[in-house]
């Protein structure tokens, strides 16, 4: 809802202004600055949270195997980044390995599950919570 009322209010910002440009500074008119965090399909169970959170849009990076995590990430599947070498086994979701990015601020023992819109669902170091998170919404 939140997230709907911000890009009402723009548009109708933008209809009374006849879309002309305003003196003002102007909010970023791109899906990259849409947030979910806090919302229902948003889960960052970590004790210590980055700047990178789960409602957020997934950050491209590089993959283990040197491969653009937005290459990965196209179409309808969840994917569960992992960091460290792990490799749990979860039904229904692609695994992949990331190699160390800036982009993303986790430790190695960080699952990161991105839903198929490409935004993070959940930030945690337990499986239990991604396999949870999952039975609520698929």
């Amino acid at each position: 809802m939140p997230v709907a009322a911000s890009a009402l209010g723009l548009s109708t910002d933008l209809h009374r202004r006849n879309f002309a440009p305003s003196n003002n500074p102007a909010p970023q008119l791109h899906q990259m600055d849409i947030s979910y965090r806090g919302g229902p399909l948003a889960m960052d169970d970590r004790l210590s949270r980055g700047e990178l959170q789960a409602g957020d849009r997934a950050p491209d990076a590089m993959t283990q195997g040197s491969v653009r995590l937005f290459d990965v990430l196209r179409g309808t599947h969840f994917t569960l980044l992992t960091f460290g070498g792990r490799s749990p086994a979860i039904a229904g979701v692609r695994i992949q390995q990331m190699a160390p990015s800036p982009d993303y601020d986790v430790t190695e023992s960080t699952l990161v599950l991105v839903r198929p819109d490409g935004y993070i669902g959940v930030m945690t170091e337990s499986e239990s919570t991604v396999r949870e998170y999952l039975t609520h919404v698929c």
